[in-house]
């Protein structure tokens, strides 16, 4: 139809689309393949479908905003939107805004992130696994874990020596601690 190919070329081609043209799937998953966004001109009905939601959020995370509930529900649907863009998170069900597998990928794109899930920042095996991708996360645990050498060395590897600032003072105090720091990273 005329409608789909103006909307392959331009996913904004939606937003001027009638309602019957909006709950067209072909059309709307054209759309939202160029752009995830192009969701919110989406029916309801094509809100709450999986594939076409899916297909959005993967292409823009923060498409989340515009899905159904139910899709905001769905642990998929919000791991994907998250992975892609970790503002996503904001948008996914309040209960899927703790979970470790949804709040690691938004945490390895961005530490402070973790703050969401106070729970999840002194909870050792969560942040010893995050702190192998994204140091910074070491700023945000916990003081318990700050103060841990197995994390603390894990952030220090990544940083290149930076992490030393997020470090407690009982280990940058540690005699024997700063000596292997010494060792790994030089002066």
């Amino acid at each position: 139809t005329f409608v789909l190919r103006m909307v392959q070329q331009s996913w904004r081609a939606l937003s001027f689309a009638a309602d019957c043209l909006r709950d067209d799937a072909e059309i709307v998953d054209a759309a939202v393949q160029q752009s995830g966004g192009a969701l919110r001109f989406a029916s309801e009905r094509l809100r709450a479908d999986k594939a076409i939601v899916m297909a959005a959020v993967q292409q823009s995370g923060e498409a989340l905003e515009f899905a159904s509930l139910e899709c905001r529900s769905d642990h998929a649907i919000a791991t994907a939107a998250v992975s892609q863009d970790w503002r996503a998170l904001e948008h996914a069900a309040a209960e899927l805004q703790q979970d470790r597998e949804i709040m690691f990928a938004a945490v390895i794109q961005n530490a402070s992130s973790i703050r969401r899930s106070g729970k999840l920042a002194s909870d050792f095996e969560f942040v010893q696994r995050v702190v192998q991708q994204n140091w910074r996360v070491l700023h945000f645990a916990d003081a318990e874990l700050k103060a841990d050498r197995d994390i603390v060395l894990a952030a220090l590897r990544l940083s290149g020596g930076a992490a030393l600032r997020y470090t407690a003072t009982e280990l940058l105090d540690d005699r024997d601690f700063m000596l292997v720091v010494l060792r790994q990273h030089g002066e």
